[in-house]
């Protein structure tokens, strides 16, 4: 669900501009009108007889014909039996898939590897995990057994369900296409034979997304090849239901998530006609598809090919002893970012004062204000920023804004944005939309999907904000600001945000990145400020990490990073549904041990009694959708709360408080890293589109934001999977969540 159907309406006089737009909220509610009704029904109906036809009539037979009727999807679960590579020291998690027949009468099973017990874990549903820390290098047979009662063993793992454990040793490590030990296995084995020969190490890699492991398997024992972990799920397979090809950069990814973890990849082995994408910073390897007539020996690995990898090994290892933490060395490996210390940084969780900073940084402007919103919509606001905007461009400062075409209605199918025209009409103000819409053949679900999610403000060369925060008054009016009645709606609501206020060496990369984004959208080159005068309060080392839509996963790769990294504690806010391998990383640290605690809202605002306030049915049916995606971290232990605001004059709602929508997006671990921006923990903000976050990695402020965020889950309310409400509204998560349409929001 993108933000534009989280945006508020505003008053009632701009009801009309924003009918304009084609609203696809408004053309799903019919699809889930009648079975969502179903469940708002107070009396009971009879149920259908069994063998009658037509239409069920109670809310269960409903469910069940929906279920029928519809084909429906589900998140992909979580990675079960495949082999593992990681490197000596780090956590992994070994997993089975307990039979059917045996599930009912199990309580636990116990894991193996090499035939050595290494643990007991109990399973819940399907699936049973458990976090080991890799001591030893090696290539391990994970095996293992269900027990019953009184540890009996009640069913062993067969061949075809065990798999491999490879821990790197520290020496290069060379990935091999399948692809090429299918397509030219003697050639491709004859490589392999070259790299064992040097003391390195094969690990093979499934681009087209598994599914081969048998025929691999037999390859490698025709040739007499040693085990080697089989890497064949790389990304998300729902990924692939919309037209853009992401297995490029989910391979990048998980071979460098693999170098996060000092397993020293350094090199590809691909066939002579497999396209290099994907490949960047590694040594390419290469295998003909046939052989050619005079061609030099295949499998003789060059001299130049050896000293390229075993420097390349030399480069990683470096990086690795030379990085302030290993939660820094991860961050470099899966981001291509470096951190930069002569940073000052202030996080800003209360609406009024975010509005106030900002409005007074740009009062304080001398040369230029850059300014990029994905959306921007008439409010009082933007009524105020406007007028600031305006008086500084009077007074000689240049002002760029930038917004997203679609989600500001800037330049989609012919709509131009009042607000947005009037301020461009303005000398020295010049606003350009990233991705334009123009015609109607210019739209398709790709380009919908694939926008531009930055939040920056960047005033001079002297200070920046980086978050979430839109243009309109959810995001920078506090909630002592808003009357609040029983019969207030949720679009008038303010919702609980966040940004950095980063001063130092960090706002020249900033500005960098806006700029690129200016260009790219035809935007005027803007002049430099002069540096500011250095006066260092703090020493914060920081980096900003971008996401560049379909193009990388860095931003969803830090979050990675980060919940891998942790030892203790995680704080998350978030509430959109956690996606794929974000939500696996995060279960994993649960398992692990680490005190994972998330702040989550209610996309239709609640009282303090868990009602609705007025909002609209496709706003309660995203509430339950997002609901029922955060089932499964209680299940692992994850504690979750709802946000709850401050009591105030201005409230007068039944119990004085409000559980309203949450957009920030903060992650802090251990009390010592912090991450803000614009990125969601979705497959929106993971995947598609753009997107920039700030990471601190020393000083006080990630300690400080933490207690911060520890008072206000405090006050807030903690959702309880065995209290009556959560109980209550069971079959509407369900159905929602099964027949939420995934496609465009997931």
């Amino acid at each position: 669900m993108s933000e534009e159907d989280d945006a508020p309406e505003g008053a009632r006089a701009r009801e009309e501009d924003r009918g304009e737009r084609v609203d696809v909220i408004e053309t799903l509610r019919s699809f889930f009108a009648r079975p969502f009704e179903a469940f708002s029904a107070r009396a009971p109906e009879p149920a259908v007889e069994p063998d009658r036809g037509g239409e069920p009539q109670t809310q269960t037979a409903l469910l069940d014909w929906w279920r029928r009727g519809m084909s429906v999807w589900a998140p992909a679960p979580a990675r079960v039996g495949d082999d593992l590579l990681t490197g000596v020291g780090c956590w992994v998690e070994l997993s089975a898939l307990v039979p059917a027949l045996v599930r009912p009468r199990g309580d636990a099973v116990r894991f193996y590897l090499d035939g050595r017990d290494v643990g007991t874990a109990a399973y819940r549903g399907a699936a049973a995990r458990l976090p080991i820390r890799c001591r030893d290098a090696g290539v391990f047979t994970v095996s293992w057994a269900v027990l019953g009662g009184a540890g009996r063993v009640l069913r062993r793992s067969r061949p075809a369900e065990q798999s491999l454990l490879h821990v790197a040793e520290d020496a290069p490590v060379v990935a091999v296409d399948a692809e090429a030990l299918l397509v030219a296995e003697a050639a491709t084995a004859k490589y392999i034979r070259a790299i064992h020969a040097r003391g390195w190490q094969v690990v093979c890699f499934d681009a087209e997304g598994g599914g081969r492991w048998a025929e691999v398997a037999a390859a490698m024992a025709r040739q007499e090849l040693p085990a080697t972990a089989y890497l064949a799920r790389l990304g998300e397979p729902e990924l692939r239901a919309i037209d853009a090809d992401h297995r490029r950069i989910l391979l990048e990814a998980e071979l460098h998530r693999a170098r996060a973890d000092g397993v020293w990849v350094c090199a590809v082995l691909l066939l002579d006609d497999t396209p290099l994408a994907g490949a960047r910073d590694f040594v390419v390897l290469r295998v003909p598809r046939a052989p050619r007539r005079g061609e030099r020996q295949v499998g003789a690995l060059s001299a130049k090919d050896a000293r390229d990898v075993e420097q390349l090994r030399d480069t990683l290892r470096a990086s690795q002893r030379d990085a302030p933490s290993e939660l820094a060395f991860r961050l470099d490996s899966v981001t291509h970012t470096r951190a930069c210390d002569r940073n000052a940084c202030r996080v800003e969780l209360d609406n009024q004062r975010a509005r106030e900073a900002v409005f007074d940084a740009i009062e304080r402007a001398a040369h230029t204000v850059r300014l990029q919103f994905y959306i921007v919509e008439a409010s009082d606001f933007v009524d105020h920023l406007a007028v600031r905007l305006v008086r500084k461009a009077r007074e000689g400062v240049r002002v760029a804004l930038l917004v997203d075409a679609l989600y500001s209605r800037q330049g989609v199918l012919g709509a131009e944005n009042p607000v947005l025209q009037q301020l461009g009409a303005e000398p020295g103000i010049e606003v350009r939309a990233t991705k334009p819409l123009p015609t109607l053949g210019s739209v398709d679900l790709r380009s919908v999907k694939e926008r531009d999610h930055r939040k920056i403000i960047l005033i001079d060369e002297r200070v920046a904000f980086v978050g979430g925060r839109n243009a309109g008054d959810p995001y920078y009016k506090g909630f002592d600001e808003v009357p609040i009645t029983d019969f207030t709606s949720h679009e008038r609501i303010p919702w609980l945000d966040a940004h950095v206020e980063v001063r130092g060496r960090l706002v020249a990369e900033i500005r960098r990145a806006f700029d690129e984004g200016w260009r790219e959208s035809g935007g005027e080159a803007l002049p430099e400020a002069p540096p500011p005068r250095a006066r260092w309060v703090r020493n914060e080392r920081c980096r900003l990490v971008l996401h560049d839509g379909v193009n990388d996963v860095y931003g969803r790769a830090a979050y990675e990073a980060m919940f891998d990294a942790a030892r203790d504690r995680i704080y998350v806010v978030n509430a959109f549904p956690v996606f794929g391998l974000l939500r696996d990383a995060l279960c994993r640290a649960a398992r692990r041990g680490v005190q994972v605690t998330m702040l989550t809202g209610c996309a239709l605002s609640r009282r303090a009694d868990g009602s609705f306030f007025p909002g609209g049915l496709h706003r309660e049916l995203f509430e339950y959708m997002m609901k029922q995606r955060l089932e499964e971290f209680l299940h692992e232990g994850v504690a979750i709360y709802e946000y709850a605001t401050l009591p105030s004059k201005m409230n007068v709602a039944r119990g004085g408080v409000v559980r309203p929508y949450v957009h920030a997006k903060v992650l802090v671990v251990d009390g010592e890293v912090a991450s803000i921006g614009s990125a969601n923990l979705d497959a929106t903000a993971s995947y598609w589109e753009r997107e920039a976050n700030v990471v601190i990695e020393n000083g006080p402020l990630p300690a400080a934001l933490e207690a911060e965020l520890a008072a206000m889950c405090a006050r807030s309310h903690r959702i309880d999977p065995s209290s009556p409400t959560w109980k209550h509204e069971a079959p509407q998560r369900e159905l929602v969540a099964r027949l939420w349409p995934t496609t465009l929001y997931s």
